[in-house]
């Protein structure tokens, strides 16, 4: 339990730099860019989420468990890394072709098209991090001491070079350079950490590392429909201001919910070994994650409806006051993500259910998708926010079925434990 103290504090501090200190740029950004300016900025650092999210492809969970359960073993730990970060080169190049050719097939992106590349050069930095390697070894520490410098870095140089409208574009390239450091430095760090060399890869173990990561993928795409799909849509069916609204109620609650993450993660990889070897062990721990996370949750989403009108005020401006509406409406989604991030991430992959988890993900991802189209046109930001609130209820609702099931039928001994990979 020490070493899960340690990673849960460890990721809280990459979790505030990751959220909470990019929060402190809010102000120069919304005061210099305006609305419209500041939604072009969010539609092109979401939409280049989408490449992050496939160069990622689910390695964050397929990998970090391999990892944790290969940890003892130097070659085959060498050989998961190295298939693992060639996986990922592979895939951000095909990310960085996609970004050059988006503009053309999709003529209303033309206003953001030279942001959007900017942004899109992010997944040069995401295929080389590894902090899905040092969460599967327990280690977290020094990564999470290099995100944090990495992200405060962000802030003068904000305030320095970000002085109206025009510089938008480099708003974002500062927010690139920042994921481009981090990145190389947390290589840096593995090497350093686990005897890795020489190397040893290739593109057929590459391919497998793609090929087993292919259903947490099709979940976290179907995530990035829902958390940063919104703000896109929105910039497009209703105008870069409604973006600009919309989309700073939603840091800032982004920024909030990022309390409620580290629990959670710190947890995967114990778990993971625990439901190989000893499940009752991993539910007693999975039930303490539950009333811990669920507790903070509720009290972020609490502290979010009751400090709404201030907190907007003080970091956007009464030029955003209508972000306070969103920021109420949002309230609600740190409690659902709370719960359902344990449901999930703790009970239905570690017990062998990545299909069912990436099912659920994928058909809420779609239903939001709709309900964007059907609302945004007539509510704007409004609609936006109330399509995330239903999405999440739905996932909730959804994982807390499956999971329930799964527990029955692991406390029944119905069912063995799932297998190790390769077995």
């Amino acid at each position: 339990m020490k070493s899960i103290r340690a990673n849960i504090l460890a990721l809280y501090v990459w979790q505030a730099a990751q959220y909470a200190i990019p929060i402190l740029t809010i102000p120069v950004l919304a005061h210099s860019l305006g609305v419209a300016g500041f939604g072009d900025v969010a539609v092109a650092l979401n939409f280049a989420m989408y490449f992050t999210v496939v160069t990622e492809w689910g390695f964050n969970l397929s990998a970090t468990q391999q990892v944790a359960r290969a940890a003892d073993s130097r070659e085959e730990l060498r050989h998961i890394f190295w298939n693992t970060v060639l996986a990922r080169v592979m895939l951000a190049a095909v990310c960085l072709i996609a970004a050059a050719i988006l503009p053309i097939v999709v003529p209303a992106l033309g206003r953001v098209s030279t942001l959007i590349w900017i942004a899109s050069i992010q997944v040069v930095g995401t295929a080389i991090t590894t902090n899905w390697f040092l969460q599967g070894l327990e280690k977290m520490g020094t990564f999470s001491t290099i995100s944090i410098i990495g992200r405060i870095v962000v802030i003068p140089l904000t305030f320095i070079f970000v002085r109206g409208p025009d510089d938008a574009w480099v708003a974002v390239a500062i927010q690139t350079g920042s994921v481009l450091l981090i990145g190389a430095c947390g290589f840096i760090i593995s090497l350093n950490l686990r005897p890795l060399l020489p190397i040893h890869f290739a593109p057929r173990g590459a391919l497998a590392k793609i090929s087993e990561g292919v259903h947490l993928f099709s979940s976290q795409a179907a995530v990035t429909m829902y958390a940063q799909t919104n703000v896109v849509i929105l910039g497009i069916l209703s105008g870069s201001a409604a973006a600009g609204i919309f989309n700073g109620g939603d840091r800032i609650r982004r920024a909030a919910q990022a309390a409620i993450g580290p629990i959670s993660t710190a947890l995967y990889p114990r778990v993971s070994v625990l439901a190989l070897t000893d499940p009752a062990a991993a539910f007693k721990l999975i039930r303490r994650a539950l009333i811990a996370q669920g507790g903070l949750s509720l009290c972020v989403s609490i502290a979010i409806f009751v400090f709404a009108d201030l907190v907007v005020n003080v970091l956007l401006g009464k030029e955003f006051g209508e972000a306070a509406t969103i920021l109420r409406i949002l309230s609600p989604v740190p409690l659902l993500v709370g719960i359902n991030n344990v449901l999930g991430t703790q009970i239905l992959l570690p017990f062998g259910k990545a299909k069912t988890f990436s099912t659920i993900i994928i058909v809420c991802g779609l239903f939001n998708i709709v309900s964007l189209v059907a609302l945004c046109p007539r509510l704007g930001a409004v609609g936006a926010a109330s399509s995330i609130v239903m999405t999440e209820a739905l996932v909730t609702g959804a994982m807390a079925i499956f999971a329930l099931s799964v527990a029955l039928s692991v406390k029944g001994r119905r069912i063995p434990p799932p297998q190790a990979p390769g077995a």
